[in-house]
């Protein structure tokens, strides 16, 4: 009987151990859990994070489920989507900085300080760029951790740029007529196209763009200057690092009627009435990957671009140049131009001079509430944000990192030279000036008006004078002030 009953429940445990998948039941190989990281990014960089994600499963035993999302209102439907799931799985999500504070004030995300051992957060946070973290305020916690930076940067052409060097004096006079017309007394004193490109300022961009427009390149008589115009948040960005360079800040942002916006406005009214950028800009809705194309077939000479939109261009050369119509060593790179008002005073110099300060934009990893798993999710901010992450990311799409150590070593972390070129300047970029973009929850509402506000005084009417720009922009100004009031409790 003992040894049927042996019998017995060897055959009972050699069941439960098939029924279980495997020889000792327990013992198996446990299949990875799931959760969804929703990030705003190309399908190219969506399939590259994918790939990388697998050092994560593989250490954690969680799989990683991408959701590529592409406004900002698509993360806030899928942030209250999963508040009614059933099943919740959203663990990580990459937040816009223009959101941040929207998603803070009414609880979507949760306060890591809360989900990380005591003075690890705190520690982990100082290995970041300091003007890149998040400024929380007291006693709200921290919630937001910086993923990666943009910022922009000068990009032109060499040959076209040597036509003008080489024959600017012929044309000066001619250029300072043209001038006048909006300053009554035409190129400020000494004036000459310098040499050094990061002693540019708006003068300059002003006449290589007349000069430019004048005269044909491969038989086409075109405008050679342009810049975004579709309405969406990287405009905005350009337009307030344009601000910046003009003595701007992120409080005047707040201000349509400062003379930073004044000076930008006349100066974009005369680069449209004159010519000097491509209409076609604005007619077709030009963004980052609009303005990349044309400057590879040659169709513009200069714009600004962000370090990743570099990368493209200069990728795009390396890998067939038969297909582009520039070569690698035409292309060249400088800091933003410094700012200048279009009126000149006292010594025929303009009556305000601004900086070579490019915007900061950040986007930032948070983790929602409704994710249970809250220490899983921070394993998976921890690995976004390591390290070695950060360091691929730059070497393969240029990103630009928010630790500290790798912007300051950047140029060493990549071996072809102009990925040397661009990480050089990235970091050069940074020390001479970037201003932080605002977090301000009322940020979206006026940079949309800013956009509204060129297209109206700028492209429409192409006002030129200070005193009718002034007096178009009251309306833009008092609705700026409602939204200001609309929500007096909003971060600072």
């Amino acid at each position: 009987m003992k040894i049927k009953g042996r019998v017995r429940w060897f055959g009972l445990g050699i069941l439960l151990a098939v029924l279980l998948g495997g020889p000792l039941g327990g013992c198996r190989k446990k299949s990875p859990r799931n959760l969804t990281l929703a990030i705003h990014a190309s399908d190219t960089y969506a399939a590259w994070l994918q790939t990388q994600l697998k050092q994560f499963t593989r250490h954690s035993k969680w799989s990683v489920t991408i959701q590529n999302y592409g406004q900002c209102d698509d993360l806030l439907d899928l942030m209250n989507l999963e508040r009614d799931a059933s099943h919740k799985t959203l663990a990580v999500v990459q937040v816009p900085m223009e959101i941040g504070t929207r998603l803070i004030s009414e609880g979507y995300l949760s306060d890591l300080s809360r989900i990380s051992k005591p003075g690890q957060l705190a520690a982990e946070l100082n290995a970041f760029e300091p003007r890149m973290l998040w400024p929380a305020s007291s006693g709200t916690g921290i919630y937001l951790i910086p993923g990666q930076g943009a910022l922009f940067l000068l990009a032109y052409l060499k040959t076209p740029l040597q036509d003008v060097e080489e024959n600017w004096e012929l044309y000066k006079r001619e250029f300072s007529f043209v001038m006048m017309k909006y300053n009554h007394w035409g190129v400020p004193a000494g004036f000459k196209l310098d040499a050094d490109p990061d002693k540019w300022d708006f003068y300059d961009l002003a006449f290589m763009g007349y000069y430019w427009a004048a005269r044909p390149y491969n038989k086409e008589l075109l405008p050679r200057i342009a810049h975004r115009s579709l309405a969406c948040e990287s405009t905005v960005n350009e337009m307030a690092a344009r601000l910046f360079e003009l003595g701007g800040t992120k409080k005047t942002l707040f201000h349509f009627l400062s003379d930073a916006n004044l000076d930008q406005l006349q100066w974009e009214s005369l680069f449209v009435k004159e010519g000097f950028y491509n209409a076609e800009m604005w007619e077709n809705h030009w963004s980052g990957p609009e303005l990349v194309a044309e400057f590879l077939r040659r169709g513009i000479f200069l714009s600004y671009f962000t370090p990743e939109e570099l990368f493209e261009i200069f990728k795009a050369i390396e890998s067939d140049s038969g297909k582009t119509d520039i070569q690698m060593s035409e292309v060249d790179l400088s800091l933003v131009p410094k700012g200048c008002s279009l009126e000149l005073g006292r010594g025929f110099r303009p009556v305000r001079m601004g900086k070579q300060e490019s915007g900061l934009y950040v986007w930032y990893w948070g983790i929602p509430k409704t994710f249970t798993n809250k220490k899983a999710a921070y394993r998976l901010v921890q690995f976004l944000t390591s390290d070695s992450l950060q360091t691929r990311a730059l070497r393969e799409f240029g990103q630009v990192p928010t630790r500290r150590r790798l912007i300051e070593n950047a140029e060493n972390l990549v071996k072809k030279p102009w990925k040397r070129t661009i990480e050089g300047l990235v970091r050069r970029q940074i020390r001479e000036g970037v201003q932080m973009l605002p977090i301000r929850k009322e940020w979206p509402q006026v940079g949309a008006l800013y956009l509204n506000a060129w297209q109206k005084i700028s492209v429409q009417d192409q006002l030129t004078n200070r005193k009718a720009i002034e007096k178009a922009l009251q309306p833009f100004e008092k609705q700026v002030q409602q939204i200001l009031k609309a929500d007096s409790t909003a971060f600072r």
